[in-house]
């Protein structure tokens, strides 16, 4: 058990090592137009917002096997992965960033931050299931490389307020 753990943060750390390599090849001027339309988009808000309607439902079904869990446990939960997420939503942004660097020139990341009715407008269409499924696949294995750390949170939280899990 210990070596599949050890395995998988390797592999982990390989992906996000990878990503951060590949992030830093991105030209200056490309990766400032690309952060500006992912702010301009709200692209990482709306992640997080997905993230959250996750971990309601988490809740939920924790709240469902264990009808007698103190309400505080599961006010818990999405607290620590909020609070985790949030500190690691910068590396996840230089994880995304070479996406957008794969499927758009820098002129083309200029014109879709003003407008959406021209032929690039069509194109962004065209390309955006297949950034989306690059993207989903990528916080997939985010989501997945994040879990020890929440289970971690989550039980040192609960270790320091003496809750028994």
């Amino acid at each position: 058990m210990k070596s599949a753990k050890l395995a998988l943060i390797s592999i982990c750390f390989a992906v996000l090592t990878i990503g951060a390599a590949v992030a830093d090849e991105v030209s200056a001027e490309k990766r400032a137009v690309i952060e500006q339309l992912l702010e301009v988009t709200s692209a990482l808000a709306i992640g997080k917002q997905l993230v959250d309607v996750m971990t309601t439902h988490f809740a939920q079904i924790i709240r469902q096997h264990n009808p007698n869990v103190p309400q505080y446990v599961i006010d818990a939960i999405p607290e620590e992965v909020n609070a985790a997420l949030t500190e690691s939503l910068p590396m996840f942004k230089e994880m995304i960033i070479p996406i957008y660097d794969k499927y758009f020139t820098l002129e083309e990341l200029q014109g879709l931050g003003a407008f959406y009715t021209t032929p690039l407008g069509k194109k962004t269409i065209a390309v955006m299931p297949s950034l989306m499924q690059e993207s989903l696949r990528m916080g997939m294995r985010f989501g997945e490389a994040m879990a020890p750390r929440i289970d971690q949170r989550i039980r040192a939280r609960f270790k320091k307020e003496d809750i028994k899990i």
